[in-house]
């Protein structure tokens, strides 16, 4: 059945935004536009109306601050019924192939949209204390929650086996949740068990930064660019001797 949908002008300050699932707000995006902001380049944003009767956008938020900025105090807007839930989930599939919302975002909207994939990928990173960045490495933070998605999709096991040595050697180093670090160790779980691989590390000391430092090295000589992920199994494998 095709929900009910209004479409009509809405108080700006009516207007809730859910940070739960919402990416953070670009204000140098948002001046940007904004001073440059003509009516005829205007929008809808998108709003639901939860069972308490409040309006919550889970799309447009970027629109609703620019409308502000140009001083308008009311936005155009499309309405339809929905919950936290319902708009974590629009949220995700309106955004998903734009390229702007970053694999952080779509796993915070996933979490609140109960999807299965973002569950079993943030059980992951509460089992190990990992919180993800929004940019740059500290110990206990990844980057690369997007891959862990793809590992937790493809082999569950797997990669739970492959942060459980991370964690065991590594859980305090900046880099050890790092893509390539992550990539390394999961594909060196498919090769050996994870006993073996913390074990043959520890004697050789490797670390995540011998591991980028080699994968680096490696691609230097290819002359290949990028993060080095395509030699990280290589280099965890060598490094520790297997």
């Amino acid at each position: 059945m095709i929900p009910a949908i209004e479409m009509k002008l809405i108080d700006i300050d009516s207007i809730h935004v859910d940070p739960s699932y919402q990416r953070d707000l670009d204000e140098k995006r948002v001046k940007k536009i904004a001073a440059k902001f003509r009516q005829g380049a205007a929008k809808a944003v998108s709003l639901s109306r939860r069972p308490n009767g409040s309006l919550w956008c889970y799309d447009g938020q970027h629109t609703i601050e620019i409308y502000r900025a140009a001083g308008f105090t009311h936005v155009p807007a499309v309405i339809v019924n929905g919950d936290m839930q319902k708009e974590a989930d629009w949220f995700e599939e309106l955004n998903q192939s734009v390229r702007r919302v970053s694999a952080r975002d779509r796993q915070r909207a996933g979490v609140v949209a109960e999807k299965a994939l973002a569950l079993a990928v943030q059980d992951l990173l509460d089992k190990f204390g990992i919180q993800i960045s929004k940019g740059g490495l500290r110990a206990g933070m990844t980057n690369s929650v997007g891959a862990i998605g793809r590992y937790v999709a493809s082999d569950p096991a797997r990669i739970d086996q492959a942060m459980k040595a991370i964690d065991a050697m590594w859980s305090n180093e900046p880099e050890a949740w790092s893509g390539v670090v992550l990539r390394g160790m999961f594909e060196a779980c498919g090769k050996a068990s994870q006993i073996d691989l913390v074990k043959a590390c520890k004697a050789k000391r490797v670390t995540p930064r011998r591991i980028l430092d080699w994968c680096s090295a490696r691609q230097t000589a290819a002359g290949a660019s990028g993060g080095g992920a395509a030699y990280a199994c290589e280099a965890v494998l060598t490094l520790a001797g297997i």
